[in-house]
């Protein structure tokens, strides 16, 4: 596997905020967003073994690993996912959506497609994540959220090299004061500092 880095660090992001998690980020994505807030994902790289991977994993005290990137699909991830599991871990991916069949066997499923035109609703997912900004479509988030019974977190967009956007963060919350079935999702690691 071409991995970027593995570190122990808290879900910033979705439904699983807050919890102590190992991250495993994979090298490459099929997507060059300009949001994107790690570019290690298409700098760093090193080939590691499934024992390798877990032998870094295994010294910290969370039994929950977030398979991340770039994009986790890119490649079949599910022996790795399953290898994982019989260790006795629960085992989340965060993805563009690229190959759903690819991470079938994951506990959890963070989707946050990024061409809102194509999402694909069919339930390989627990949860949607959408990043927002001020020029965001609330139609298309409100159509998107009525195509399925999962979770719909927006979250404010923000640029690498310029942070949170107050506006960004602003129209997050009054779209959701006015859908009130959708959340928030905030990127904690940002506001905090934390990888």
């Amino acid at each position: 596997m071409l991995v970027s880095e593995v570190f122990y660090s808290l879900q910033g992001e979705g439904c699983n905020q807050g919890r102590a998690a190992a991250f495993v980020r994979f090298f490459g994505c099929d997507l060059a967003c300009d949001f994107c807030d790690e570019p290690l994902h298409r700098t760093q790289q090193t080939k590691q073994s499934a024992d390798e991977v877990f032998a870094q994993i295994s010294g910290w005290p969370t039994r929950y690993v977030i398979l991340t990137g770039g994009e986790p699909s890119l490649e079949d991830r599910n022996d790795f996912i399953k290898y994982l599991q019989l260790r006795g871990y629960e085992v989340a991916v965060e993805t563009n959506g690229y190959e759903p069949e690819h991470i079938r066997c994951a506990n959890w499923v963070t989707y946050s497609p990024k061409d809102w035109s194509k999402v694909n609703l069919e339930p390989f997912f627990d949860e949607i994540k959408l990043i927002c900004d001020v020029g965001s479509e609330v139609r298309e988030i409100v159509e998107i959220s009525k195509g399925t019974d999962k979770p719909v977190l927006i979250q404010p967009k923000c640029l690498p090299d310029r942070g949170q956007s107050d506006a960004n963060a602003a129209f997050c919350h009054q779209t959701i004061l006015a859908h009130p079935n959708l959340r928030l999702s905030l990127g904690l690691q940002r506001f905090l500092r934390f990888k």
